[in-house]
């Protein structure tokens, strides 16, 4: 029983998944005569969602942190509002 109770014990702590939050360190843009990159750095993959229309995306990353010193570009005309 005691071995049952260690194998399980050992196999739990060795593949334990990491549930921390993905942390964003910077958004690179991109301008071109009719075309804006953003480009988005992250420690590790977080999940997202995407939505657009004619004129707006949203993208919302779910569990992610802003890093604490992020690189981040002031809005203009084109990119209205970012909301870390």
């Amino acid at each position: 029983m005691k071995r049952l109770f260690l194998t399980v014990l050992l196999l739990t702590s060795a593949f334990q998944i990491e549930a921390h939050a993905s942390q964003l360190t910077k958004i690179i843009r991109l301008d071109s005569k009719d075309l804006v990159q953003l480009y988005f750095s992250f420690d590790k993959l977080p999940t997202f969602k995407a939505t657009s229309d004619n004129r707006r995306v949203d993208l919302v990353f779910a569990d992610t942190l802003l890093s604490p010193t992020p690189t981040l570009f002031p809005p203009d005309e084109e990119i209205v509002k970012i909301l870390p």
